[in-house]
């Protein structure tokens, strides 16, 4: 009897234990989609994601490494768990479409280790995917040092993948086909297809103050992320408090299913200009691409392409062909010093660019003109003419700036590259100061201030501008086909994926990843030939 009485205070005992257990899964609205949280004997965490209950991602590892010690990856025990959930509409100025809608539910692990650091995992879980970020208190220090970021995608099958390699200097790169398991490197967005037939792709999401994700393979179909560095190796400099971008990955059992995706869009923050008025979409084409064939020059030679005369055949091609806007590349002096310090002056046109007969002809036929400011990557030399070149601009009735951080992988200056956190915090101070002005009335606003040659990677870059007006731009950068060297070839270029509508999504994804928006409100027409064409092949 005695016996009776202690097996039963066991099981009850048992049975407490288990209720006190935090509950660490989450399911999408719809319940096909279930995000779960491990922590193993050495405390570090683990998630899992299933798909219609079966394994998509598994056993695939979290946290981050410390370049002083601080111990940010291991020796945690779950605290509590909190969940949320969230089934919102809000709209969009301009996009493919006006309103969107915010379903998920939301997870919260609030972990701590020894070392009293203080870590909650939140997870958000919609019907088309998952989020998941890291939000980091760390008592007793002042500042962190980052050196790696810990994070996988440990896929429980090989698939088919479509990506590019990853990359600092450029994402004018040709997407590859090829199992999950052959992946080297991949920038995001890195598109798959498991064998069961899934449909998905990594991404980020509200990268504000953080530096570019990429991935590496590790093996057993396993991709690691991988944080673009500053000069000397560190990752990611912060203080004792502070959040991570989203790690993202969109579901969908059709490809289509991706591009109509919003949950990227859902995960910026909801925009917090008072208004977006100021938004207006345009059409507009430029002096650019023929520097890129090689038939022409962006400095001053016999080949030069933002001449005089050259910007009268465009503007009168605009003119006759409802085009709004011309933008032209290589007008200012600088272009030199390409390859070097890259020291450009921002008011000072070249010789045979006429910069007043150019705004005067443009003005009399009804086209506007399009600012363009190459950095080089050099920062400090714009930041110390940027007010005074937007003012020149505003004198010459030149209201909209498109601005490039191009150059060739490491920056002049100290070796800064453009994916990483300095960039990141670079534009976002310009953003600031010009909407500041903007406020008070000043006349030029750098709405595109995106380069046409990746010096953000997609839905993230929305990095900056999704850091002021998240939701109202992210779009933007989805729909801007028409950006810079891409224009009409990227039509071109999807017509040859008739065949399959996986491998158009794939491209699609892939070039808006490297079209970077260089400005956030043009391409509409070839985007719709291309949606329409999707749409057909979908």
């Amino acid at each position: 009897m005695k016996v009776k009485h202690l097996v039963v205070a066991f099981l009850c005992m048992l049975g407490c234990c288990a209720c006190s257990s935090p509950k660490t899964e989450v399911k999408s609205p719809d319940g096909h989609i279930k995000m779960t949280l491990t922590v193993d004997e050495n405390g570090t965490p683990f998630y899992n994601v299933s798909v219609n209950d079966s394994l998509l991602i598994e056993n695939s590892k979290m946290g981050f490494v410390e370049g002083n010690g601080v111990i940010l990856g291991g020796g945690f025990r779950i605290e509590k768990t909190t969940f949320d959930s969230k089934d919102e509409t809000w709209t969009q100025p301009w996009g493919e479409n006006k309103t969107n809608r915010n379903h998920y539910n939301e997870m919260a692990v609030n972990l701590i280790n020894e070392d009293q650091v203080q870590l909650t995992l939140r997870f958000r879980v919609f019907n088309d995917g998952v989020g998941f970020r890291y939000e980091y208190n760390v008592p007793n220090v002042d500042s962190l040092m980052i050196t790696d970021e810990l994070t996988t995608f440990h896929f429980r099958q090989d698939g088919t993948s479509w990506s590019i390699p990853a990359s600092a200097e450029t994402y004018e790169l040709l997407y590859k086909q090829q199992p999950i398991s052959e992946v080297e490197t991949a920038n995001t967005p890195f598109t798959f297809k498991t064998a069961d037939g899934v449909y998905g792709s990594i991404h980020e999401a509200a990268l504000y103050d953080f530096s570019e994700m990429t991935l590496k393979q590790i093996g057993d179909y396993t991709l690691k992320a991988e944080l673009t560095p500053w000069p000397d190796g560190i990752k990611v400099r912060k203080s004792n408090h502070f959040t991570t971008s989203w790690r993202t990955i969109q579901i969908a059992p059709e490809a289509v299913g991706l591009i109509n995706s919003s949950l990227i869009l859902n995960l910026n923050d909801p925009c917090v200009l008072e208004t977006t008025d100021w938004i207006r979409p345009l059409k507009y084409i430029g002096v650019w691409w023929g520097m890129h064939l090689g038939v022409e020059t962006w400095k001053m030679d016999e080949r030069h392409g933002a001449t005089t005369v050259n910007a009268k055949k465009y503007i009168d091609f605009a003119a006759a062909n409802n085009i709004e806007a011309v933008l032209f590349e290589g007008w200012n002096e600088g272009w030199e010093s390409w390859g070097g310090m890259q020291n450009f002056d921002f008011t000072k046109p070249y010789a045979d660019f006429d910069i007043d007969e150019i705004v005067r002809y443009a003005k009399e036929k009804g086209i506007e003109i399009i600012g363009h400011h190459e950095t080089g990557g050099n920062i400090p030399n714009y930041e110390r003419q940027m007010d005074h070149a937007m003012q020149w601009y505003t004198d010459h009735s030149i209201h909209i700036l498109t601005r490039s951080c191009f150059g060739s992988g490491k920056f002049r200056v100290d070796g800064r590259l453009r994916q990483g956190e300095f960039f990141r915090r670079d534009i976002r101070r310009l953003l600031l100061s010009r909407l500041a002005a903007a406020a008070a009335g000043f006349a030029l606003l750098p709405i595109g201030t995106f380069d046409a040659f990746g010096t953000f990677s997609p839905f993230c870059t929305f990095c900056t501008l999704r850091a002021l007006a998240a939701r109202t731009f992210l779009t933007f950068r989805l729909l801007s086909l028409l950006c810079s060297f891409l224009s009409f070839q990227t039509i071109r270029a999807f017509e040859s994926f008739s065949a399959s509508s996986t491998a158009a999504v794939a491209a699609f994804l892939t070039v808006t990843a490297s079209a970077a928006c260089t400005a956030p409100f043009v391409g509409s027409a070839v985007t719709i030939l291309f949606l329409r064409r999707l749409i057909r092949l979908g």
